[in-house]
Formats: structure tokens, sequence, C-alpha cells
């Protein structure tokens, strides 16, 4: 049997591993320099299992390869998209005091014109939330927000933002709402 030189041996292998993933495996993103100092010093997650935020009571499932936590408790989901583009998913307590959903959205929008917004409810894991979407410059962005106001863990609020740009919209929309879609609140457990 002949023997194979480290180049050849090399493609071999990279053919065998072509022909062993599923043509529908998922590409992996390969992060700008600026995206990988974004997510420097984050924590990278398995994005096909989910991420659980205990102190926070949610969880969410970021549905592709390339998905970061943070080393805080509260720093949530940092999904890159290539480019500028980005999904996050975030929780904090009510530190201002907004006291609803509908505050909660309208500080998240202080900053926006809001000649150009569009607001409208929506649910999030069957609880009310709005959400609103806008273009800034060259980007589309959604956010939803809900502020918690039932049982024992009221006052946190959730915040899931999309930023994308005209090409990227509609595959970019629809993985935001497959995120949307796997949010689930979860009880939080005070010690």
């Amino acid at each position: 049997m002949p023997r194979l030189n480290r180049y050849a041996w090399t493609v071999a292998a990279a053919l065998l591993l072509t022909q062993a993933l599923p043509a529908s495996a998922e590409p992996v993103l390969t992060l700008s320099t600026a995206q990988q100092q974004m997510v420097d010093g984050m924590i990278k997650l398995d994005g096909h299992a989910e991420y659980q935020n205990v102190p926070f009571g949610f969880g969410v499932v970021p549905g592709v390869a390339n998905a970061y936590q943070g080393n805080g408790t509260d720093d949530g989901v940092l999904i890159p998209l290539g480019g500028d583009r980005e999904i996050t998913v975030n929780a904090g307590y009510d530190a201002a005091m907004l006291g609803s959903t509908k505050s909660v959205m309208d500080s998240e929008l202080s900053e926006v014109e809001p000649g150009g917004v569009q607001r409208q409810p929506v649910v999030l894991d069957s609880q009310p939330a709005e959400q609103a979407q806008w273009t800034d410059g060259e980007f589309v962005r959604r956010v939803i927000v809900e502020y918690r106001s039932t049982g024992p863990d009221d006052g946190i609020n959730y915040t899931l933002r999309l930023r994308t740009d005209a090409e990227h919209q509609q595959a970019d929309g629809e993985a935001f709402d497959a995120v949307v879609k796997s949010f689930k609140h979860h009880q939080i457990e005070n010690d």
C-alpha cells in the first residue's frame, strides 16, 4: 500500500469530511475583525441548544452556529449575522421604574425619529409585548420588548433586537422570528 505524503493526506481528509457533512449543514460564519473584537471575552454557545438565563427567568435558542453570551448574568445573547448585522436578546430589572411594556418601548425609542417607526402589539411566549420597526440610515431595525408584570418575578424587561440591512432583511428577519418564537419564560428561583 503506497504511503500518502502530508499534502495528499490533508486533501484526502478534507474530501472525507466534506462527504461526511450533510448537504444541509449550516455554514460557519467567519467573523470580521470588528465582530471578533465584539465577542472577545464572551462565551461561545452551542447555538442549537437553549441558552437559559436563570437570574432573569428566560431561555432562547439562537438557532445558528455562532452565538455568544457575556460573562455576567444579565448579558444575554449576541448572534452575529455578518458585517454589522446582529440579533441580541437581553434582560434587566426595571431600574428606571418604567412599569409597563409601553414605557419600556418609549424608552427604547427615545432617540429615534418617531415619523418612520411602526409600532404594534405582539406576543412573546404567550405574554403581551410590543414590537417596533424603523430604518436608521443603512440599517433596518426591529425591537421587541416586554415588561414582565406577572407573579413574584415582575419588574424584568426583556429586549430582543435585530439590526440588518435591506439586502439581508428577509433572511435576517426569518432568523429573528425563529429566535422570538423560541423565547420562553422560566420561573426565577430566589435563594
